[in-house]
């Protein structure tokens, strides 16, 4: 495989029945089929990434489970046969000896992309903790007392509300719906702060901006941005609502 050209590398530009080409992953290439002009990847040969396969040996299944707003679609007959066509003539089998059937699923590779940048992320910060720095989701303190999750999205720090529950002043304020890849990260988050799942396994969760928090609090709360894995959480909801921890 010539990774001369980049990242992709189709085999036949005209989406013609039984065209497919490579995404790297890692270092990693995985095939994808066309569905017309859309992409796909067979949710089986990307498990078949190192990662993946490290990972569904140590992480909690609730982890993969965060995932569970992919649309995983079924193959078709005409499907099948190009996979293992892929899998035997241009891949010398190593997406297993296991023939693919209709079983299989498939999922569109933008999702495919989030997936294992989800699932890498989860690993670094598992193993790494605030060591390995990311935009997309961690921790604010308020007045080392309380540690909440938030996601960034367009650049503002979402908090989910029902940490807020009961503060008026607060839940009163602009809310935004969190969905998706956004919702996957803070139920890691979440997951973390043993955070009773009845209040986040929902398809969405509802948002509120920091600076409204910000604002709704006395002059002089401090806030800051701190990582849940590298501070005891035993004693940090003596003044906030802790109902929903785990007992």
């Amino acid at each position: 495989m010539d990774d001369s050209s980049g990242q992709e590398q189709t085999v036949n530009m005209v989406y013609l029945p039984g065209t497919f080409g490579w995404t790297e992953y890692g270092g990693q290439y995985i095939p994808y089929i066309y569905r017309k002009s859309e992409k796909y990847i067979s949710m089986r040969m990307l498990y078949t990434h190192p990662m993946f396969s490290s990972c569904r040996n140590f992480m909690h299944p609730d982890i993969f489970s965060a995932c569970d707003h992919m649309a995983r679609l079924p193959i078709t007959d005409f499907e099948v046969r190009l996979l293992n066509e892929i899998n035997l003539d241009h891949c010398n089998g190593i997406f297993g000896n296991n023939s693919f059937d209709l079983q299989d699923t498939v999922i569109h590779i933008s999702d495919a992309y989030e997936f294992y940048q989800f699932i890498g992320f989860c690993s670094c910060k598992l193993t790494r903790g605030s060591k390995f720095s990311s935009e997309r989701c961690s921790f604010i303190s308020i007045n080392k007392k309380c540690l909440v999750p938030y996601i960034v999205r367009n650049d503002q720090k979402l908090f989910p509300d029902f940490f807020f529950a009961g503060e008026t002043d607060i839940l009163e304020t602009h809310e935004e719906p969190i969905t998706g890849w956004d919702l996957s990260y803070l139920m890691f988050c979440c997951r973390l702060l043993g955070i009773r799942e009845e209040f986040y396994s929902g398809s969405y969760l509802n948002g509120i901006l920091l600076n409204d928090v910000e604002n709704a609090y006395p002059y002089g709360t401090e806030f800051e941005e701190c990582w849940a894995k590298d501070v005891k959480t035993d004693d940090l909801y003596s003044d906030c609502p802790n109902y929903f921890l785990k007992k």
